[in-house]
C-alpha cells in the first residue's frame, strides 16, 4: 500500500504514484476509478471501470432521481452514455476479477479514518496528518493483501 498527502488530486499524482506500484515491481491489471475528468486517458493503458456509485452521483448533481420534464431525462440519458465505455470494464474482463465500486475503499478503508479524523476534529492539519499514516501504516500491516493507491 502506498499513499501520498496532496492538497488537490490531480492526474500527474495518480500517474506518479501508479509509477511508483510498477517500480515497486507490482503488476497492474485494471483500475477503478470514481469519474475524475481526465483519468480515463491517464490510463488508456489499463482497463478502466468506472464506480457505479460515482456515477450515479454526478447524475444526481444534474437532475432528481426521477426526473419529469423531457430535457431532464434527455440529460440523464447524456450523462449515463458520456461514462458508458467504462461502467461495464467489470463484465469485459471477467478473469481480473474487477470491482465495480470503489466501496472497498471507501467504505472499507477511509469511512474508519474519516470517523477518527472527525472525532479529533480540533486537531492542527499537522497532527491530522500523522494520524492518517499512523492509521494507514497500521491497516497495512493488518491488511497486507493487494495494494491499492490512496490519496
Amino acid at each position: 500500500m502506498i499513499w501520498k498527502h496532496i492538497q488537490s488530486e490531480r492526474i500527474k499524482d495518480y500517474k506518479y504514484l501508479l509509477s511508483e506500484l510498477i517500480d515497486l515491481g507490482y503488476t497492474i491489471n485494471s483500475i477503478t476509478i470514481d469519474g475524475k475528468r481526465g483519468l480515463y486517458k491517464a490510463f488508456e493503458d489499463y482497463p478502466v471501470q468506472m464506480c457505479h456509485f460515482h456515477q450515479k452521483r454526478i447524475i444526481q448533481r444534474y437532475i432528481t432521481k426521477h426526473p419529469k420534464l423531457q430535457a431532464s431525462k434527455d440529460l440523464q440519458k447524456i450523462l449515463q452514455r458520456t461514462n458508458l465505455p467504462y461502467l461495464f470494464t467489470y463484465k469485459n474482463h471477467k478473469y481480473l476479477d474487477i470491482h465495480n465500486t470503489t466501496n472497498s475503499l471507501d467504505g472499507g478503508v477511509f469511512s474508519p479514518m474519516k470517523m477518527l479524523i472527525k472525532i479529533h476534529r480540533g486537531l492542527t492539519k499537522s497532527l491530522k496528518l500523522k494520524m492518517v499514516d499512523d492509521y494507514l501504516v497500521r491497516n497495512k500491516k493488518i491488511n497486507n493483501s493487494d495494494p491499492d493507491i490512496y490519496y
